[in-house]
């Protein structure tokens, strides 16, 4: 299954009211909305002797048709994310859309040491080295791509990074009035899968995207659905989505 999102994000609230018997406070005209585009999937190419990367050539056939911003929820090559794996099964697939890919990793990459090959493979858009936590603008949306395999507690560097990086978006929203954020990661809070998300994993996380009010997150679910964690955007057309090999 192929998640494709068409997000609009405008911002600005009402004015506050007035003093009594004063005139009436009229409201700036408000920002053009701007529509991004996202697409993507986890759990991408497999290329062993079940599949053998039909599954992924279907999928890149559908995104060869849809404009916009590609990104994956990781386990983004199986089974252990070597290069071999990513040089002759995901890139021969997906990789023609590398060039406009954000992806996120999952806990597959890290069959290999230090999930090095996904590193290698997508080089600076897969974030800090060794990291692979990071965030893009697209549009007026904050993007944040996050990692689920590592660190993702209170204290720790991603969690530190994340709460960072949200309160620079804030303020950035409170100036322009204009700003949605949405965030992606492989391993899910909640699920209806046979696994039922892992034991509560990304809940400090969870928690802090809600703290901040972030407006969509989707996740690998295993194997059924991901939820937002916070309000919906002021004029925005967006919902809870999330994306798997089905």
């Amino acid at each position: 299954m192929l998640a494709s999102l068409a997000v609009a994000c405008s911002g600005g609230g009402a004015s506050p009211p007035g003093p009594p018997g004063g005139p009436t406070p009229v409201d700036p005209p408000g920002p053009t909305p701007q529509v991004a585009v996202l697409v993507g999937a986890g759990d991408i190419a497999d290329c062993g002797a079940a599949d053998r990367g039909v599954n992924a050539e279907a999928t890149a056939k559908l995104i060869d048709k849809i404009a916009g911003t590609v990104f994956t929820t990781g386990d983004n090559v199986y089974f252990n994310a070597t290069a071999a794996d990513f040089r002759n099964c995901y890139e021969p697939r997906w990789g023609r859309h590398k060039g406009r890919t954000y992806p996120s990793p999952g806990n597959h990459e890290y069959q290999s040491p230090g999930a090095l090959p996904y590193f290698d493979y997508f080089g600076d858009r897969a974030g800090p080295r060794g990291a692979g936590y990071y965030s893009y603008t697209l549009g007026n949306w904050h993007i944040i791509s996050l990692n689920s395999e590592v660190g993702v507690s209170q204290g720790q560097e991603q969690y530190v990074w994340l709460r960072d990086d949200l309160e620079e978006n804030r303020a950035r929203e409170r100036a322009t009035r204009t700003r949605c954020t949405l965030a992606y990661w492989h391993t899910p809070l909640f699920s209806s899968g046979p696994s039922g998300g892992t034991a509560g994993r990304m809940r400090e996380i969870w928690n802090l995207l809600y703290e901040f009010g972030v407006d969509v997150a989707v996740t690998l679910p295993k194997q059924k659905r991901g939820t937002s964690p916070g309000r919906a955007c002021r004029s925005a057309s967006s919902r809870p989505a999330a994306a798997s090999r089905g």
